[in-house]
């Protein structure tokens, strides 16, 4: 290589500098300022200043040292490397079409970063993001974030995020691929200012968005299910199903079911209110476009079955139970605690109405005596209990009335027997 050094006194005025192509094979040195103003093409395989470099247009080298400052109003166009020993300042946007390897990391104002803190003996790897608390480590294996983590924590098999603010509020984030079973975690940890624990994790919070999970129900399995520990709770409301079709009718009728509880001790539906007059627990039958409620239980413990309502007025508008229409059941037990069943018949002291005064009363009344008459029934409808003790009342009187008539009958007979005795 021939070395061709150019001083400042041998330079051609700023107005002829490089008018036209300048093509050098070998190295130029340069000791002070080179000013390209109108050329339009510079190209040298070697171009080393020591000072200053402007360039108006363009400059192609194999390879440009510049031991101070290199300035371009235009494109710098790199076939190859651009290799920077020092510091890279960018005041506007930067874009990469490829991957960005660092060594050390990337920080954010100087306060926080993005790291890669390696991997440990477990094989997880760990992305430490936020400030910078000197040098880190891994952890052995994952652990729960105390308030003393100030650091966020982000492993791709198995890590952390957490953050702590101020040093009085802590929150963290931990994500992370359990190894035993390949299922991906994320948990939740946050103490408060007065350090009051409070571990919960917040989607859609401020933008109050949907947010959807396993809801591809063309897969093969459903969309998959959502599956929550011993204790799921909403605030408002929980529907299951859309709103206008129902579950999804795709699904085998053994799968085709709204609600499927699976219980072998406790409880399988608990609600708990402190209004004994509001609805609890309701079905409705959307047809026709009209809703009617066909069955419904309020808060204390009332329930009716069927479209008519039940009464709001009359006698038994505190019926725990009405029902519009049939009832079928194998067996009915009515509770008579409160009820003096109709065993008084068979007292002494109890006065048997004399049959000539009941059909007297059956004439007059038409219907017998203590038994309540059509139009009674129709306005305080039939009471069970009260009917079965009024119904047995006059079992027991019959049965009196025949044993007294049996004996009537036995002593005709008696007597009937003695006078044809005395006849022959």
């Amino acid at each position: 290589m021939v070395l061709i050094t150019i001083k400042p006194t041998r330079l051609p005025p700023p107005h002829l500098a490089l008018k036209s192509t300048l093509k050098i094979s070998v190295m130029l040195l340069l000791g002070q300022n080179l000013v390209a103003q109108n050329a339009t093409t510079f190209t040298t395989t070697n171009l080393k200043v020591t000072d200053t470099l402007t360039s108006v247009n363009m400059v192609k080298a194999h390879e440009i040292v510049a031991t101070e400052t290199i300035t371009a109003k235009d494109d710098i166009v790199a076939e190859q490397d651009i290799r920077i020993a020092g510091a890279l300042t960018v005041t506007s946007t930067a874009t990469f079409k490829s991957t960005i390897n660092t060594d050390q990391g990337i920080n954010f104002g100087g306060n926080s970063g993005m790291r890669f803190l390696g991997t440990n003996s477990a094989g997880q790897s760990f992305l430490r993001v936020g400030p910078n608390q000197g040098s880190l480590v891994p952890p052995p294996t994952p652990i729960c974030p105390t308030p003393a983590s100030n650091y966020w924590w982000m492993q791709n098999y198995g890590g952390y995020i957490s953050s702590h603010t101020g040093g009085g509020v802590n929150a963290s984030l931990s994500m992370f691929t359990a190894a035993w079973n390949g299922n991906g975690h994320i948990d939740v940890h946050g103490v408060s200012e007065l350090g009051q624990e409070n571990n919960g994790l917040l989607l859609n919070y401020f933008c109050g968005r949907d947010a959807y999970i396993c809801t591809n129900a063309g897969l093969s399995n459903g969309g998959g299910k959502v599956l929550v520990g011993n204790f799921l709770q909403a605030r408002q409301h929980v529907e299951i199903g859309e709103p206008t079709f129902g579950i999804a009718p795709n699904n085998s009728p053994g799968n085709n079911v709204a609600l499927d509880l699976h219980v072998n001790n406790g409880k399988a539906i608990k609600a708990r209110t402190y209004n004994g007059t509001l609805s609890m627990f309701e079905i409705e039958n959307y047809g026709g476009n009209q809703t009617s409620t066909t069955f419904k239980i309020d808060g204390n413990g009332r329930t009716y079955i069927g479209v008519q309502k039940p009464k709001t007025t009359g006698p038994h508008a505190n019926a725990m139970l009405s029902v519009d229409g049939k009832i079928l059941a194998k067996e009915i037990y009515v509770n008579i605690h409160n009820t003096v069943w109709a065993d008084y018949v068979f007292d002494k002291s109890y006065k048997l109405m004399p049959l000539n005064e009941v059909e007297k009363y059956i004439s007059n009344k038409k219907h017998l005596p203590n038994v309540p008459s059509q139009s009674e029934l129709l306005e305080k409808d039939l009471n069970l209990a009260e009917m079965q003790k009024i119904q047995m009342e006059k079992i027991e009187e019959l049965y009196l009335y025949v044993i007294e008539q049996q004996k009537q009958i036995d002593a005709l007979k008696a007597e009937n027997k003695a006078l044809k005795q005395t006849s022959k």
